[in-house]
Order: C-alpha cells, then sequence, then structure tokens
C-alpha cells in the first residue's frame, strides 16, 4: 500500500485573485506504508525532537517568519541552517513526488473563465487535483498490483466537500486518460482528510516542499532558489516508464510545458496532453 499526501501552497481564488500569489501548486509526496511507519515517521519526529525539543508541528511558512515554538532559531543564520538539514533530510528519504502547478496569469491569458475542455472541471484546484490524481494511479499501476489511498490536508469542511465531490467523479466516469475502472482497482471510494494539528508526517513533508516547487514555476530561473532545494528535490520527483511518449511525468505545470523544461526532459508532442 502506497499513500500519496498532498498539500498546496497559494489560493483557490480564481479569476480574482491576488497578484503577489499568481501560481497555486499542489505538492504531494508517495510513500510505501511500511516504510512511513517503520523508517519515516521515527526518523522526522526525531529530527524534530533534537532541533527543537519536541515533536511540534512542522510548518515551512512557521519556520520562516520564527513564529511561537520556532523561535529558537533567533538568528537569520540558525534559520538558514536549519532549513538546510530539514531540507537535505527530506531528500534523503525514500519517496516519490507528484507536482501540479497553475500559473493564474497565463491561465487566464488562456482560457479566461472558460473550461479548458470536456474533461477537466472550470475549478482550478480540482482541475490540478486531477492531474495529480491520474499520475499516482500510473504510478501504482507500474507497480503491478500495488493499492493507495490519498491523505490531504482539510482546509475546511466546505472546501473539503469540493475536493471530496471531484474525486467521487473521477472514480465514477473516469478521466481523459484513464477508465473509471482503472481508479477504482487501485484507490479507495473517499480521500481522507486530516487537521494541520494532527501532526502528519506526510503532509508536513508536502508542506515543506511546496512553496519551493510554486517559485521554481514562477521563477524558473532559480533566483528565489535561495537554498538550492530545486536540486536536492527535482530526482524525487516521479517519472513514468513511458515518458516521455505518454506523457507520466510527475511535474505538471498548467497550461505550459515549463515542468518538462526544468527537469530537462524533451516536450510532448502536440497529442498528448497529459
Amino acid at each position: 500500500m502506497y499513500t500519496l499526501y498532498l498539500d498546496e501552497t497559494g489560493d483557490w481564488g480564481y479569476p480574482n485573485y491576488h497578484p503577489n500569489f499568481p501560481i497555486l501548486c499542489l505538492c504531494g509526496c508517495m510513500v510505501c506504508d511500511e516504510y512511513y511507519s517503520s523508517e519515516l515517521v521515527p526518523s522526522l519526529t526525531g529530527l524534530k525532537k533534537k532541533k527543537f525539543g519536541k515533536d511540534l508541528v512542522l510548518h515551512r511558512y512557521k519556520v520562516r517568519a520564527r513564529t511561537h515554538e520556532f523561535s529558537i532559531l533567533r538568528t537569520e543564520k540558525c534559520l538558514d541552517a536549519c532549513i538546510t538539514q530539514i531540507s537535505q533530510f527530506i531528500a534523503d528519504l525514500d519517496l516519490k513526488l507528484l507536482v501540479a502547478a497553475l500559473d493564474k496569469k497565463d491561465h487566464y491569458r488562456t482560457y479566461g473563465a472558460k473550461k479548458v475542455d470536456a474533461w477537466l472541471p472550470r475549478d482550478i484546484y480540482s482541475m490540478l487535483f486531477t492531474f495529480v490524481v491520474e499520475r499516482f494511479v500510473a504510478f501504482l499501476r507500474e507497480l503491478r498490483g500495488a493499492t493507495g489511498k490519498i491523505v490531504a490536508e482539510s482546509r475546511g469542511r466546505r472546501e473539503d466537500q469540493k475536493v471530496q465531490f471531484w474525486y467521487s467523479t473521477i472514480l465514477q466516469n473516469g478521466t481523459q486518460f484513464y477508465h473509471d475502472w482503472q481508479f477504482q482497482e487501485v484507490l479507495p471510494t473517499a480521500v481522507e482528510f486530516r487537521p494541520k494539528s494532527a501532526n502528519i508526517s506526510g503532509l508536513q513533508i508536502s508542506d515543506w516542499i511546496a512553496p519551493q516547487m510554486s517559485k521554481m514555476v514562477e521563477y524558473p530561473d532559480g533566483r528565489e532558489d535561495k537554498y538550492g532545494e530545486w536540486e536536492l528535490y527535482k530526482n524525487k520527483i516521479w517519472i513514468g516508464k513511458n515518458a516521455p511518449a505518454r506523457g507520466q511525468v510527475g511535474f505538471k505545470v498548467f497550461p505550459k510545458n515549463l515542468g518538462r523544461r526544468l527537469l530537462n526532459m524533451p516536450l510532448k508532442s502536440a497529442k498528448d496532453s497529459m
């Protein structure tokens, strides 16, 4: 069994959105459950206790802001050392990443408020969620016999219901690239939502990585990659066995092919839109 731990950075607003936050990015880490419970959770818990004196909830935004329990990082030097250590720790874990991002400015220029096509939802979060779930299914099917589940950070009852509705729609109707039964064979009937306070290690890892992936989409020249995290994480991004021919690449940037360019992969042909 594999679990996809899913978190996002950026707001869901569209077509109206804050100009300072033009990117919505979903980031998920795929981890084998046995490895997760026996090695990942104990090692991350140990790291947090060593750095902060207790098993607190690791939240990148709060670390950067040095709020509350992270005020122990009194100087910029301490902060830089902490971020570098945690990022290297994550890069050494046995997991794979799935990332889907949407550039709202480019999306509006291309599609406005219209639906992209008959398959994708108009809601931008649900669209990115579709991209991620498709790739998770591709990952599981490549392993032949593997099954999975999705654990997402709860964003409130209304938002969670929206995600669950679209997940159910995918399972019932399939997508442009997969039949309904291909989802049903490997995934359960519902997404599991967990609050940040639940201290879920997988969600904390996705929370840590997501902002930097978003910055790479917004600034592909790397100017905002202060800690060199792209080099740490890029080899963790899942690349399907059929890529690039069938487009199964775990870094989807819509509506452009930036993910492939950042990974130094050939651009897919016009007929392949996954």
